[in-house]
């Protein structure tokens, strides 16, 4: 503090507990893969997270297109592609951001997925479902998730057109 502003006294209001305001924690640096393992570890455990997969698992089982090898190995892929890059965004996310982001993120690779196995593959499918996977995220730029959605949807192709 300045010394001529020494003889400032903060003035003392009388403010019920229940209405004072608590300062934000500071959000401790999470950067290990050790933690991110933790933290998804975490939602995995939660209810809402567990009731997801089982709605996803449930209408996976009605395909059995979704029980092949190839199936699950193109949504392996499909999810590698989809994670690349987004790593710090999803550690700096609420825990509440972050189960949507996985979930949806789990969607959509899924979608993705069932759209590659198909003849002929429509690319504004894909960007679509993954720019509207991408708005999860609070506060991020149109046009970055437009570009990372055109980067993503192209490695998606050349993975399908790989397959075939």
């Amino acid at each position: 503090m300045n010394k001529q502003n020494s003889n400032f006294e903060e003035p003392k209001l009388n403010i019920p507990p229940s209405e004072k305001i608590n300062k934000p924690e500071e959000k401790e640096e999470i950067s290990s893969p050790e933690k991110i393992k933790e933290g998804e570890e975490n939602i995995e455990q939660s209810e809402s997270y567990q009731q997801a997969q089982a709605s996803i698992q449930q209408k996976s089982k009605s395909d059995d297109e979704e029980s092949s090898p190839a199936f699950i190995n193109l949504k392996k892929e499909v999810e590698n592609i989809m994670e690349e890059g987004l790593e710090d965004l999803y550690i700096n996310l609420p825990a509440d951001k972050q189960l949507e982001f996985k979930i949806k993120g789990e969607e959509t690779a899924t979608n993705i997925s069932k759209l590659l196995m198909k003849t002929k593959v429509k690319m504004k499918k894909i960007v679509n479902l993954i720019v509207d996977w991408l708005k999860i995220i609070p506060g991020v730029n149109k046009f970055f998730l437009k570009q990372s959605a055109k980067i993503k949807t192209d490695k998606l192709l050349e993975i399908e057109n790989k397959n075939k």
